[in-house]
């Protein structure tokens, strides 16, 4: 089945005068015909929907974690896809004693669904293997309102679904900074150095009795000397 599949995708890139290396990337099609597969996802920064042209959207199910791999090889080969991208901070395991790695993970909005637009011809599962379904109701493939798409590119525009902005750290390694004057907080009026940003709060050093002694805390409670 997978080799009708992938054949149906190399006669369409045949017909756009691509070569179907240049169309698969990833996991998807590259893992189907032997091409190296890319160590990191590429981060796409969110732009305005274009719908020019497009003469009806419908919406694909793809296979899992394929959303996005699968909008770029449907636009390399006659289709106009939306793929609406969401941003959030995600931490990975620390080596040693340093602090996790944090790094900005991009996802898709709407998981396994992807927006389709058709330009000439009805888009249809067999065109790419990464699909299994298309959302149908009782007269075929239901057609989305282009409107409810522009609010849909308005939103993630707008930030809607990037959380990543909202966690950026104040304060960087070796900044000088006070515990704010909290009467509650036991070091509260001490100076510090930031030590590191953490998931938990702000790593920093404080000198106690002529040492230097690490503690974390939440980044509100501080601030810049």
């Amino acid at each position: 089945m997978r080799k009708i599949e992938l054949s149906a995708l190399r006669k369409r890139a045949d017909a756009y005068g691509l070569d179907l290396g240049t169309v698969a990337h990833g996991l998807r099609v590259s893992r189907q015909i032997g091409l190296r597969t890319p160590s990191e996802p590429r981060q796409e920064p969110s732009k305005p929907l274009d719908v020019s042209g497009v003469r009806r959207w419908v919406v694909a199910v793809c296979k899992p974690a394929m959303a996005q791999g699968i909008a770029e090889d449907l636009n390399m080969i006659g289709f106009r896809t939306y793929c609406p991208m969401g941003k959030k901070v995600v931490y990975r395991g620390r080596h040693g004693g340093e602090a996790r790695h944090r790094r900005v993970h991009q996802f898709p909005v709407f998981g396994r669904y992807l927006f389709v637009g058709e330009l000439e011809d009805p888009f249809q599962t067999e065109i790419h293997f990464g699909v299994v379904a298309v959302i149908r109701d009782q007269n075929g493939a239901r057609s989305v309102n282009p409107e409810a798409l522009k609010q849909i590119n308005d939103a993630e525009m707008a930030g809607t679904w990037d959380s990543s902005r909202e966690a950026e750290a104040a304060f960087r390694r070796g900044d000088l900074v006070r515990v704010v004057s909290d009467l509650s907080h036991p070091f509260a009026g001490f100076n510090a150095i930031v030590d590191s940003i953490r998931k938990s709060g702000v790593r920093i050093n404080v000198d106690i009795f002529g040492r230097s002694t690490p503690i974390t805390i939440p980044q509100d409670k501080l601030e810049l000397v």
